[in-house]
């Protein structure tokens, strides 16, 4: 279900307030366009909560069948917040910063390979390179975010570093802990291998090739919030039980990093998994895409990468966690 993917991405919130939201007259919509030019809605604001009610594909194969609406007009109410109807004019905000608008069309079957929800929406937005953007109808301020420089990263990474090395180690124990558990036969010490890539495909070396990317990598929110940088940290190590194992263990970790006015790490919320059952492929992964403020509060906009295709979701960092939007299928009665 959609409200178990938004808790296994963020599942414990830190004890902070978040401001409260002013009520915008007719709600304010938050949508993610395609490499099709589609818009596929992935949150809705009217006011006192947020909303996502729009079919979800991996709820049910009685969703995957339901008739696509003739029109903007004939979606059915349910498929949406209490009383709003799906904006025609929308904003998107293209990876150069610049602002551009857009007006939906008409409902279309779902045409990306992987994107969980069932239906989008057609758009005169012509798209080009870089992958998903943002878009808004109604009140509220997207923004982006950005590469720091090699500096920053090094001055964050530096305070971070070895509570993320703690909590690699601890991962792998587990790690250990269920093998022995399941009685299957594991190495007290892994080898870390890197993957390259050539004309032949994928092969893996356990000596570090010269351009392998640092470790952990930093990407991080354009607008501060209370005067506090986020960023968002991102890690994945594969390693072999066996030198000549096919397979291999997926070491990832990922969370948020906060950065007071002088540079020091005032909190994070970071976090380690090992997983070897996708043979090197971590069963989920997120990246940050763009931020939302309405008011004086933001929240991210998340791609989610599972096993069986990807979806979208709202982080809210200065809670630490998932934000829940109601309307779910899967929340519904029968």
């Amino acid at each position: 279900m959609r409200g178990a993917l938004v808790v296994g991405v963020c599942a414990v919130l830190l004890s902070r307030v978040a401001p409260a939201l002013t009520a915008p007259p007719g709600g304010t919509f938050v949508g993610v366009l395609g490499g099709d030019g589609a818009l596929t809605p992935i949150a809705v604001f009217n006011g006192h909560d947020w909303w996502n009610a729009w079919p979800w594909a991996a709820e049910s194969d009685e969703l995957k069948a339901l008739p696509v609406p003739s029109s903007l007009d004939a979606i059915p109410a349910d498929w949406l917040p209490p009383g709003l109807r799906l904006p025609r004019d929308w904003k998107v905000l293209r990876h150069s910063g610049a602002t551009a608008h857009l007006k939906t069309l008409r409902p279309v079957q779902t045409t990306l390979d992987g994107l969980m929800d069932t239906f989008t929406i057609a758009t005169t937005f012509r798209p080009g390179t870089g992958g998903d953007a943002l878009a808004i109808a109604g009140p509220g301020v997207l923004g982006t975010f950005v590469t720091p420089s090699r500096d920053e990263t090094e001055r964050v990474l530096r305070q971070v570093t070895s509570r993320v090395e703690t909590l690699e180690r601890a991962a792998l124990d587990q790690w250990r802990d269920e093998q022995k558990a399941s009685k299957m036969n594991t190495a007290s010490a892994l080898t870390r291998v890197y993957r390259t890539s050539g004309p032949a495909g994928n092969k893996y070396v356990t000596v570090r090739p010269v351009d392998e990317a640092p470790d952990y990598g930093l990407t991080k929110a354009s607008d501060r919030i209370e005067g506090m940088t986020n960023y968002y940290l991102r890690s994945e190590k594969l390693f072999k039980v066996k030198p000549d194992d096919e397979c291999m263990i997926n070491l990832s970790s990922n969370g948020l990093v906060v950065v007071d006015r002088v540079g020091a790490v005032s909190s994070d919320k970071i976090s380690s998994s090992a997983y070897s059952e996708y043979c090197g492929d971590a069963p989920e992964s997120t990246m940050p895409l763009g931020t939302v403020r309405i008011g004086t509060r933001m929240l991210w906009v998340m791609r989610v990468n599972l096993e069986d295709g990807f979806d979208y979701t709202l982080f809210d960092p200065l809670l630490g966690g998932g934000v829940e939007l109601k309307g779910g299928w899967g929340f519904r009665t029968k």
